[in-house]
């Protein structure tokens, strides 16, 4: 606690040395959500005998002192003390002590400052739950850009409160997410072509469809570049100058061989149009997206154990009997004499 010295005018004796300090504390008025709070001032009384009284005076940092403030100071402790209520949370204070004695007054004393860098960390003017300090962040008393206003609970009035914005300054009427943020405030696209464009939707982004690159030419390699989406590259001795389609075969049953402009092409045929390599075995072949896709292969069994099943390329599935295999009526006479196989007759066999 700072300690200065003053002198106390008497006429009728000589000077007397009366020492004087000031030190501050907080005290917050009911509720603690308010534009306005009390101050503290404390100060170690002086030990002459002849004080009568002290007065507690104040002003703003750029105003001048007017009358002492009311009231009766308190002690405790070896220590005079004098709450100051009704200061405005963004206004700093100055405050300083005179002592009054039976025979004069002593000058005021050393001056102590109390103001918003002081309190703006303890105090929530709008109620938002939100220190005044955490919403302006360089206690400027300013609405910087990124800031929310101390003295409201929605600063940019778009409904959603300051604590959970984190999208200040949305332009009045703009819709926005939970978050408080609109569209102007946040950007979707991720820079990648392939993807597909990302939209914006009140603030929220949307994903994009992603491209499909397929130009239909067998003679071409698709691909895609995040930068700036498709690409086709030749492929080296594929196709050529042509005066004729006949001249394009590619040799693949899913595309359409044609002679344009002097050049070969190759486009996809229909979805689902039979390409079959001759082998009914391993299913129906068929055209998808320009190539020749697998089909489902044969299950070649016809659940008779007196019939061996095969499949045929050019036919399918055949069943052919198994000699000495006959039919039957009951289990019994269907006795292969292996102790390792359960005998039945199902079906007559």
């Amino acid at each position: 606690m700072a300690r200065l010295l003053h002198d106390v005018y008497s006429p009728a004796r000589s000077f007397h040395r009366v020492a004087i300090a000031l030190s501050l504390a907080l005290a917050w008025l009911a509720p603690a959500n308010a534009l306005a709070y009390s101050a503290l001032v404390r100060w170690q009384p002086s030990t002459s005998g002849s004080i009568a009284e002290y007065e507690v005076y104040r002003r703003t940092s750029t105003g001048i002192y007017g009358a002492s403030e009311p009231g009766t100071p308190s002690s405790g402790g070896g220590i005079l003390s004098l709450v100051v209520s009704n200061l405005d949370v963004r206004t700093d204070y100055v405050f300083r002590v005179k002592a009054v004695a039976t025979s004069g007054t002593s000058p005021l004393s050393n001056e102590v400052r109390i103001g918003y860098l002081d309190v703006a960390a303890f105090v929530d003017s709008d109620g938002d739950g939100l220190k005044d300090g955490q919403e302006d962040v360089n206690l400027n008393r300013l609405v910087d850009a990124g800031e929310s206003d101390p003295t409201r609970a929605d600063s940019d009035g778009d409904g959603v409160g300051d604590p959970a914005d984190t999208c200040e300054g949305t332009a009045a009427g703009a819709a926005v997410s939970s978050i408080g943020c609109s569209c102007a405030q946040v950007t979707c696209g991720d820079g990648n072509a392939c993807n597909g464009t990302e939209t914006c939707s009140a603030g929220v982004c949307r994903t994009g469809t992603a491209l499909v690159c397929n130009d239909g030419n067998s003679c071409t390699t698709d691909s895609c570049n995040p930068s700036s989406g498709c690409t086709t590259t030749p492929i080296a001795g594929c196709g050529g100058a042509c005066t004729t389609s006949s001249q394009c075969n590619d040799n693949n049953p899913c595309t359409t061989n044609t002679c344009s402009n002097g050049m070969c092409s190759f486009s996809a045929v229909t979805n689902g149009t039979a390409c079959g390599d001759g082998n009914a075995c391993n299913g129906a072949e068929t055209c998808q997206a320009g190539t020749c896709a697998a089909g489902t292969p044969l299950t070649c069994n016809d659940g008779n154990s007196c019939t061996t099943d095969s499949c045929d390329p050019a036919g399918g599935c055949k069943t052919a009997p198994i000699a000495g295999c006959a039919s039957c009526t009951t289990a019994s006479q269907c006795n292969d004499n292996n102790p390792c196989t359960s005998n039945a007759c199902s079906n007559g066999m």
